[in-house]
This record gives C-alpha cells, structure tokens and sequence, in this order.
C-alpha cells in the first residue's frame, strides 16, 4: 500500500519482469502473472479473475493451474485494487480469492492506502493487513531520485538534469515517482513546442498540465495530424474521459468510449492510445479496456474541465459530489488551479458559478438535476477559497453538499434548503433567513452559529437534526 504517486505499479511491473527474467533459474522455478484490476468488470467475480490468471500462466484448466503449481512457485500480482471498477471492503479480500485457481498460488494486492481505509473504515482495514501482511511504499529519497533520472535519461542524463532544474520543483514533487517521471519526459522531449499558461513554473498543476499537452501533440506530431484544432479536440476528449470515469468511480472502460468523444471517427482507436497517456490492452480493438496510466492524471483533467468551463461541465454531471470519496482529489485540483490562476481568473469562474449556475434554479425550479448542479456549484466555490460571504443564495436547494468551515455570514438565504449537508463548524451569522429549511444535515457537534438574526425571521424550520 501507499499513497497516490509513490510507484506502487512500478513496484509490481518491476517485480514481475524480475521474476520472469530469473525465475527459471530459481529451485523450485517462480512464475508471476500481472493483472491491472482496473481492466476487469468486477473484481468481485472470482471467476473472472482466475479466466484471466489462467490465459496469462497459457492454461486451459483449473486442473492445469494445480498442475503447474505442483511444479514451480505462482505469483499473482494484482495492481491498483482502488482504481477498481467495482471494489469492495478490505474484509472481502479473502473471498475475493477463493476460487480453486488461488489456492496455492501467491498473491500480493496494491492499493492506496486512503482508498483502503475509505471503503473499510481504519480499523477493518488494519484488521484485513495485519492477516495479509502489508508492505508500505514510500516516497523517493534523494538518491533514489536521482538514480531515477539516470536511468530513465541514459547518456542524456546531463543536460536532462540541467532542464529539471530549470521546472523548480518542490522537493516533495521529486520525490514523487509519477511526478518526476512526467518532468523527466517532458526534459527529454524539449524540442515539442507547448503553448503558454498563466499556471506558475514548477507547481504541481503547471507539470500536469504541460505534460499532457505534451503527450497530446507528440502523439499527433507522429500521426502527421498536429494542428491546434486537433489538440483541442483531443483535449477536450481527455476531459470529458476523465469526467466519466470519475463520475461513475470507473477508472477503466472501453476504448471505444474515448473514441467516439472524438469529433474525427475515422481516426482508429490505436491513435488515441497515442496521443493520450493510457494503459489499454491491444489498441486496435475498440472494446479493450482504456484506463489512464496513473489515476492523478484523470483527477487533474477532470478538475481542469470544470476550471475551464464550470457552467457546462456541472450541467453534465447528474449527481452531487462533494461528499463522495472519489472527487475528493479533483476538489483539490480544483483548489490548486484556483490558487494558481490569479484572482482575476477566479474571479471569473466565481461569477459564473453564481450567475449561470445559482440563477438558472431560480428559474427551473427544485428539478432534481438543478439540484445536483447548484450543489455541485456551491461545492465548487468552496474549493476555490473564494469568500462566500454575503452572497445571495436565496430560492436554492442544496443537497449532499460539503460545506464544512463555510463562512456563509451575510448570505440570503431566504426560501432555501440545505438537506444532508455537511455544516462542520459553518457559520451563518447574519443571514436572511426568512423561510430557511434546514434538515437531515450533519454537525458532530452544535448548530452553526445562528446569531443576529433579529429581523426578518418568520419561517426558519430545523428538522431531524
């Protein structure tokens, strides 16, 4: 286990080419099998798993897998247990593997850490690692960084270094194995031109964001299709990808998927593998499974998405998310891009969550999907730090919204509904709160301070609460 970025699949890809380029030279010999459980519909379906062990050892039967296990060691190496497309608790993991196939064989399951706990609470997880055993996979040190760079630069290790030192990257970052593998690949590929941002050198969102414009226009630079057209289309295809997954907590589907969010269908699948930086099983076939290479990849795009264009990106979303483990990270990217951006930039997606978002409910009504949208909104302007005081939220109905530390003083709240909210330690000092409806929400503690409410109160219900 580990946190997101440390290099727990390069671990297993590591061990699994290690294994197969020794193990016929161990006593007695060690065979390893690599499965992303990403690429499966349900990793709860035993019988799923042991068909795909079994195509990779190149046998037929359970029979046979018992055969070869009499002959030699097995190990299944199962990766990124949390990107999963649908998971289960860390007390299932045993039943996961009961099928005959995984009786004798060895495996060793990676996920993060935070995922783990998330679906199992702390102490069933603790529980569940203590009876597997756990091996934890910790960030580089500074050797370990630079072996990285040697390695992946060769004789171009030099001027590589030279370039990484131009990115100035927080010390934490080069730490980090799937960041300083994107700073490394964008080092060497210093002669594909990238456009400009207003994002500062060096932070985490500017590499993200030039690393996939790097592989955007690599991959149609070798196509013979580069254009500034197509790299729109293509971006706004990864966006909308990474939306999806996010949306259903699926990091993998069909490939074809991506393929038709593209505006150009005669382009064969194998040239979206190309352009946008994925893990996808025979590129050519359209049903093979598309994840992105590293899940951090489609929590940036999709928080890029609503950076971009909030209005319409919220419009397609059909559920509140604020509080659902999986946006967690693409709240913080959306954090990050709204510190980074500049107050004027902020300034103008604020205006628009609160313009086009807040306003059309007002004129639709409480629809369950202007619901979700101006959830999503409210959500939204939280993570950018914008202030929300004194705001006019009236006439809106907010479900399923995480508002913990809001500081709503001054708002009109009239005619609204806050339901199933989070309210940790908010404050609504000083609102209107004529025909406010609070209900079902969650505190851990007392009722946001509703002080100063002398005037204009005459139908504020608090129920179940």
């Amino acid at each position: 286990m580990g946190d997101g970025g440390t290099g727990k699949t390069s671990a297993l890809l590591a061990a699994h080419c290690h294994i197969m380029k020794i193990g016929g030279r161990c006593t007695p010999p060690v065979v390893s099998v690599y499965v992303p459980l990403p690429t499966l519909r349900d990793v709860r379906d035993d019988g799923e798993l042991a068909r795909v062990v079994r195509e990779q050892l190149g046998v037929a039967t359970d029979a046979d897998v018992e055969a070869l296990v009499a002959m030699c060691t097995v190990v299944v190496l199962l990766d990124s247990f949390d990107e999963a497309r649908v998971t289960c608790a860390p007390s299932e993991w045993h039943p996961l593997l009961r099928h005959p196939v995984f009786r004798h064989v060895r495996c060793v399951v990676s996920s993060r850490i935070d995922r783990v706990k998330s679906l199992g609470g702390p102490a069933r997880a603790v529980a569940a690692a203590d009876s597997l055993g756990v091996f934890y996979v910790a960030p580089f040190d500074d050797g370990d960084s630079d072996d990285f760079v040697l390695r992946c630069a060769g004789s171009k290790v030099d001027v590589t270094r030279s370039r990484l030192n131009t990115f100035h990257l927080a010390a934490d970052d080069r730490r980090l194995p799937v960041v300083l593998r994107m700073a490394v690949e964008l080092a060497l590929n210093d002669d594909v031109a990238l456009p400009d941002t207003d994002l500062p050198v060096g932070t985490r969102s500017w590499l993200y964001w030039r690393y996939l414009q790097l592989r955007i226009r690599a991959g149609l630079r070798k196509l013979k299709a580069l254009s500034n057209d197509a790299v729109d289309v293509y971006w706004r295809a990864l966006e909308a990808t990474a939306l999806g997954m996010v949306a259903r907590d699926d990091a993998a589907l069909p490939l074809k998927h991506v393929w038709s969010a593209l505006s150009d269908r005669s382009l064969r699948p194998a040239a979206v593998a190309a352009c946008i930086p994925c893990r996808v099983e025979a590129a050519d076939d359209g049903d093979a499974s598309f994840s992105f290479w590293h899940k951090t990849l489609a929590e940036f795009a999709a928080a890029h998405a609503l950076w971009r264009d909030p209005t319409a990106t919220l419009q397609s979303l059909p559920n509140p998310f604020s509080r659902s483990e999986q946006w967690a990270p693409v709240l913080w990217w959306f954090h990050d891009l709204a510190q980074l951006n500049g107050p004027r930039r902020t300034a103008v997606v604020h205006d628009a969550l609160l313009r086009d978002v807040l306003g059309s409910q007002r004129r639709l009504g409480f629809a369950d999907q202007s619901r979700s949208t101006v959830s999503n909104a409210v959500a939204l302007i939280g993570a950018s730090s914008e202030p929300l005081q004194g705001a006019d939220l009236s006439g809106l109905y907010v479900t399923d919204c995480n508002l913990e530390g809001a500081r709503l003083d001054g708002c009109d709240l009239r005619k609204s509904s806050l339901v199933q909210c989070v309210l940790r330690n908010a404050s609504l000092q000083q609102c209107n709160v004529d025909d406010l409806h609070v209900t079902n929400n969650v505190y851990d503690g007392p009722l946001p301070a509703l002080r100063g409410h002398t005037n204009r109160v005459t139908a504020v219900s608090i129920t179940s609460d």
